[in-house]
């Protein structure tokens, strides 16, 4: 059996004072790899940064819906290939940080370019769950994972 850690973010700089050991302490208690999830253009680079310093690290490429009126297409279809996935990508009707219409445009966006690149998706899904589940089903969304998910067990 391998242990996969699908969700971090080990690049915030809450972990600036023990990063390296967290890390290590993840790596010898036996997860063998990691995803370190990019939300923006800058933690995108720390997530890449950190990879090359640690085997079994790897990093996603992808906008949060927080962080949706900065999407950036152009650059998650340059780094999408070096990525190990597209996230964390959705919607979040919450906290509404970015309006919900431009939400769903950066969503379905990424959703193109996850499939463009056979890429899998990390999704982040807060209070959203109609549109959100709408939103993959109608783009054929395949290779999902629910990283944030404040639905029922019915839904």
């Amino acid at each position: 059996m391998k242990i996969f850690e699908t969700h971090a973010h080990l690049y915030m700089k809450d972990f600036d004072d023990d990063r390296d050991a967290i890390i290590t302490q993840c790596f010898d208690a036996g997860i063998e790899y990691i995803i370190n999830v990019a939300v923006d253009k800058d933690s995108f680079f720390r997530c890449k940064a950190l990879a090359k310093q640690y085997k079994g690290l790897f990093y996603s490429v992808g906008f949060h819906p927080h962080d949706s009126e900065k999407f950036d297409e152009d650059f998650v279809c340059k780094h999408t290939p070096e990525s190990i996935a597209i996230g964390e990508i959705g919607l979040d009707y919450y906290r509404n940080l970015s309006p919900k219409n431009i939400q769903k445009e950066v969503f379905e966006k990424q959703i193109e370019i996850a499939l463009k690149h056979d890429k899998p998706m990390i999704i982040h899904d807060r209070d959203a769950h109609t549109d959100c589940y709408e939103i993959l089903k109608s783009n054929n969304a395949r290779r999902v994972v629910f990283h944030s998910f404040t639905g029922d067990k019915e839904f």
